[in-house]
């Protein structure tokens, strides 16, 4: 076993420690930060990479009830938008607390926004050390690739977002530590085994899109972020309405489709999508609590409809398909040649390994 696969395994163990110590150490925490963000004028969500694709989920609940939330990555608000931070409570998501951008919009926003909410898995870093409210993850570290410390994240995040909508801290956790009493581990062994009897699906494959709506988008996005870290395979992530205006001319029998399809307001839709594309020569991966419909699918039980289930069984099989795929291009799966575990510079990248 590759040591990004000891970590995908490694999740639902992760899980339920991170859920535990915010339970022993962080209900006031979360509280606080609940607080904030259901007063505030505005709100800023940011972070880089998969730091800020895990906060869709987020930005999507706070907007649907009507609190003005933007995601933007740190990069764009330090260079282009940091005003938005003004008088905004700013939620700041970093594994590492110490991303360069990050540390940058500290400084820039220092005595503008309101106050700044912190998800991290260090307590001693910047970030963590800087933050008004600093929500742990409490996880191991991650070889490279973000796994663990992504799947926690979301945890950390949609207990805050339950929070946020006037629920009490232990229905919330009670309901998360539910979720987690499930056999993933074996949910897990069977999602990657569907994904091992998938090489064919991906098999000379030129393109790679990962289309959805809603809260999935966030999971198309770090999906894409997966070929690309893990796999060396170029993924383009989108939103599954826009295909249909122009890219949808790019489909080919080398094109792979991964459409995301929950039990959302929009699933009859994507499940449109999906067969549109198998009817005009595309290969289409199906997720979502579906029956067969397309080339492929990844489903599960329809009763599995809270957020975070959603998030993490889309993510599982992602994380699965990104590994797999390195493994069949001949690449170790999770090593970098080019990026740090930490960046810290805006400039420059690391010399070759390969």
């Amino acid at each position: 076993m590759t040591p990004i696969q000891g970590d995908f395994f490694a999740q639902p163990q992760s899980l339920r420690t991170t859920l535990a110590a915010s339970r022993r150490s962080g209900i006031r925490l979360f509280r606080n930060a609940a607080r904030l963000i259901n007063k505030a004028k505005r709100i800023v969500i940011s972070g880089m990479g998969g730091s800020c694709h895990v906060a869709e989920a987020l930005r999507h609940g706070l907007c649907q009830r009507g609190l003005g939330a933007h995601l933007i990555s740190s990069a764009e608000l330090i260079h282009y938008l940091t005003p938005l931070c003004d008088d905004a409570v700013v939620v700041l998501i970093s594994r590492s607390g110490e991303s360069v951008e990050v540390v940058k919009l500290l400084e820039a926003i220092n005595g503008k926004a309101t106050s700044i909410i912190a998800v991290t898995n260090e307590p001693n870093s910047t970030l963590g050390r800087s933050a008004d409210v600093t929500l742990l993850t409490h996880c191991p570290t991650d070889q490279y690739v973000a796994i663990q410390t992504y799947s926690t994240t979301m945890l950390i995040l949609s207990l805050l977002e339950s929070l946020c909508t006037g629920r009490e801290f232990d229905a919330a956790a009670d309901e998360l530590d539910a979720i987690l009493s499930s056999d993933w581990a074996a949910w897990l062994l069977d999602c990657d085994r569907r994904v091992q009897n998938s090489k064919a699906a991906f098999e000379g494959i030129h393109s790679l899109y990962l289309l959805a709506r809603g809260a999935s988008i966030g999971s198309a996005e770090e999906g894409a972020l997966l070929f690309h870290e893990t796999a060396k395979l170029s993924a383009v992530s989108m939103e599954a309405g826009q295909f249909r205006h122009g890219p949808v001319e790019a489909v080919n029998r080398k094109t792979l489709a991964v459409v995301f399809a929950p039990g959302d307001s929009t699933q009859k839709l994507n499940q449109s999508l999906a067969n549109d594309l198998v009817q005009i020569g595309g290969r289409v991966f199906a997720i979502g609590p579906l029956s067969q419909y397309a080339d492929q699918v990844i489903h599960w039980p329809a009763q599995g409809s809270h957020p975070f289930e959603i998030a993490f069984r889309e993510l599982v099989y992602l994380q699965s398909a990104a590994i797999h795929t390195a493994e069949w291009r001949g690449i170790e799966p999770g090593v970098f040649h080019f990026a740090p575990q930490v960046t810290t510079s805006e400039t420059g990248f690391m010399k070759n390994q390969a």
